[in-house]
């Protein structure tokens, strides 16, 4: 996937059927690191909503695409 420079994405996915894909505190965190790993570093992270069977992420990509 490209993503353009200078744009504003909405970037969501949930587990299949509607099944959990967090299942305790730990999944939480562990997903978090990942994004500040792998998003973070081509993305300003506007804002995100982590729930037991889906999230969110609003993400503004900088100068660069990605």
């Amino acid at each position: 996937m490209n993503f353009f420079p200078q744009q504003l994405y909405h970037i969501y996915n949930q587990g299949n059927n509607g099944q959990i894909i967090f299942r305790d505190h730990e999944d939480y965190l562990t997903f978090l690191r990942l994004i500040r790993v792998y998003i973070f570093i081509h993305t300003d992270i506007i804002a995100w909503c982590l729930m037991s069977n889906h999230f969110h992420l609003l993400v503004f990509t900088g100068e660069k695409s990605c």
